[in-house]
């Protein structure tokens, strides 16, 4: 359990994962297949990852046959709640439905555990796991119930880690593109990005260096010189922008600094000596 928990987070860093975790999910669930399916606001249906369904039933559904089912009725319900086919109607009605006789019967499925992962205005998503032999009953409810919560917190922190990576990339490009030595630090004056000038000085080591992943100074004359010095001395030929204070932290005897975020721009010093 503790290693599939495990597989689901691995998701939100590389979303290519979740086919083998669906897999995972659906070995451990004993069910026959499984999939991430979302349905936008203009009622166009996706299945961004699945596993155990084969390509012509997986290509009918999207082009067909998702019209037909039930499930989409899971966005009248709460987010995170575990349900099945006889939460949308009897189950004889469902058996007699176009949906069952022509695409679900087909495959031997016979319920669906689902569970609703967003709603909002501009559609929803849900997690689905298929099952034959059988409806969905409470032992298999209360196998899935550990699982629920890792699937949804999962779901919305790669969310979260994509829209921040759709927002960072067109700024990163356009840092990479200037002449000047660029360094973007956090708080704790720890280096989140640096482009190419700026790894070219990190690499002479002449008067700015990468100190496990912070930014550091070189020692002139047996004295260390603090980032706060260093911004300075250096303020007529560089840039600062930020919010709240320059100072970094970890400078014996200095308050610890506000968790900003600054900008480091250098131009007239790259292959100068510091003086």
């Amino acid at each position: 359990m503790l290693s599939l928990i495990g597989d689901i987070y691995d998701t939100t860093f590389d979303q290519s994962l979740w086919t083998e975790t669906l897999q995972r999910i659906v070995d451990y669930s004993g069910a026959h297949s499984s999939g991430l399916v979302t349905k936008s606001s203009s009622d166009v249906v996706r299945v961004t990852h699945h596993v155990g369904c084969k390509p012509h039933f997986l290509q009918t559904y999207l082009d067909h046959y998702g019209q037909f089912d039930p499930t989409h009725t899971i966005r009248l319900f709460d987010v995170g709640k575990i349900h099945s086919t006889e939460d949308w109607g009897p189950i004889e009605d469902f058996r007699n439905g176009q949906f069952y006789q022509e695409w679900a019967r087909p495959q031997r499925l016979e319920d669906a555990a689902s569970v609703l992962l967003e709603n909002n205005a501009d559609g929803f998503s849900y997690f689905c796991l298929m099952k034959g032999g059988g409806l969905v009953d409470d032992d298999f409810r209360r196998m899935l119930v550990p699982i629920v919560p890792h699937l949804l917190r999962a779901v919305l922190i790669g969310q979260i880690l994509h829209q921040q990576t759709r927002i960072a990339s067109p700024i990163e490009h356009t840092l990479d593109e200037l002449r000047a030595a660029m360094f973007l630090l956090d708080g704790t004056g720890s280096i989140t990005h640096t482009n190419q000038s700026g790894k070219d000085i990190l690499e002479r080591k002449d008067f700015l260096r990468n100190e496990q992943g912070r930014l550091g100074t070189r020692a002139f004359g047996g004295a260390h010189c603090s980032r706060k010095s260093h911004l300075r001395r250096s303020a007529s030929s560089s840039v600062t922008s930020r919010s709240g204070s320059a100072d970094a932290s970890g400078i014996p005897g200095e308050p610890p600094p506000e968790p900003t975020s600054t900008i480091l721009m250098t131009e007239d010093l790259i292959g100068k000596p510091f003086t």
